[in-house]
């Protein structure tokens, strides 16, 4: 850069400073908006039973549709992981609707496709859940299926190695996308080597292949 265009360079920064400190003393300061009037909430009926087992059932009715949807809560996602496999609880909730001891992955999906209903699961910093919809005279067998998916999970080699591949790949497409490359920085930045900050999904471990 010659001295001349080095100095025209320094004239147009120095004048958008200026124009800048001089817009800034005219802008007009103010405090944010204040909150809205309360204003009464109307909740659905609920009923709140506890189980033998100390599961507690949340029920919500409503008469709209003729379905229910029902979603389980587990206490346990990515807070209880050791610091040294993050993303297992998250690979451990995509494998729970992969086969049982009684039900391989295809037997599932037919299960539920026959039903008319869906099934899904995953996990988040604090839970892991299942959750599903289905016509209401459907309801016991989605019921059946989740609870089978929840207490006897097959985790069977031939799944765990599938998801592995699935999950490799879908993390080497993530690396470059850079959207996701600045969440990964920002969770860091904010939460440190808390859980908050890993990846939910885990990261590849190149050693490792």
């Amino acid at each position: 850069m010659t001295p001349r265009v080095r100095l025209v360079a320094s004239a147009l920064v120095a004048g958008a400073l200026t124009i800048c400190g001089a817009d800034a003393q005219q802008w007009p300061t103010s405090r944010p908006p204040g909150p809205l009037a309360a204003r009464p909430v109307d909740f659905p009926p609920y009923e709140i039973k506890t189980l033998a087992n100390g599961l507690q059932v949340l029920v919500v009715l409503h008469h709209e549709q003729p379905s229910v949807s029902f979603r389980l809560l587990i206490r346990a996602g990515a807070m209880n992981e050791p610091a040294d496999k993050p993303g297992v609880a998250n690979f451990a909730a995509g494998l729970l609707s992969q086969g049982t001891k009684a039900r391989d992955a295809g037997e599932i999906a037919n299960q539920i496709e026959s039903a008319g209903g869906i099934i899904g699961t995953g996990s988040g910093n604090e839970l892991t859940f299942v959750s599903g919809a289905v016509i209401k005279d459907q309801t016991d067998l989605m019921l059946a299926l989740a609870a089978d998916m929840v207490q006897n999970p097959a985790f069977s080699q031939g799944e765990i190695d599938r998801r592995r591949s699935q999950s490799l790949s879908s993390l080497e497409v993530s690396y470059d996308d850079p959207e996701y490359l600045a969440n990964l920085v920002f969770s860091r930045l904010v939460f440190g080597f808390h859980p908050y900050g890993r990846p939910a999904e885990g990261r590849a471990n190149r050693s490792h292949g």
